[in-house]
C-alpha cells in the first residue's frame, strides 16, 4: 500500500519523450512485477521518493515496469534493494 506520493516526480519528468533519458532520474529494472512492487513498498516505508513507471523500450524482456527515483537518491535506493536482496538492474 502506498504510504506517500511524490507529485514532483511527475512534474520534473514532463517534457521528456523517453523518460529513461531524463538526467534527473534513475530507473531500476526488475525481473518480475512482484519484485517491482516489493521494491516500491520497502522504499516508501523508508520515505524514499519512488514511483512505478513503464520500463523503457528494449528492456521489457524483464517485467515491463521500472522503479523511478531522483538521481540524487540512487545510492540510498540501491543500498536498500541490496539489503532486502531484491534483484534489480540499474539504468
Amino acid at each position: 500500500m502506498r504510504t506517500q506520493w511524490f507529485p514532483d516526480l511527475q512534474v520534473a519528468a514532463k517534457g521528456f519523450v523517453n523518460q529513461a533519458d531524463n538526467p534527473a532520474f534513475c530507473l531500476f529494472l526488475f525481473p518480475t512485477t512482484t519484485h517491482v512492487l516489493w521494491a516500491e513498498e520497502v522504499a516508501l516505508e523508508k520515505g524514499l521518493p519512488v514511483e512505478i513507471v513503464p520500463a523503457p523500450p528494449g528492456h521489457q524482456d524483464l517485467c515491463g515496469l521500472a522503479l523511478r527515483t531522483y538521481s540524487a537518491r540512487v545510492t540510498e535506493v540501491e543500498s536498500l534493494l541490496e539489503k532486502e536482496e531484491i534483484p534489480f538492474q540499474r539504468r
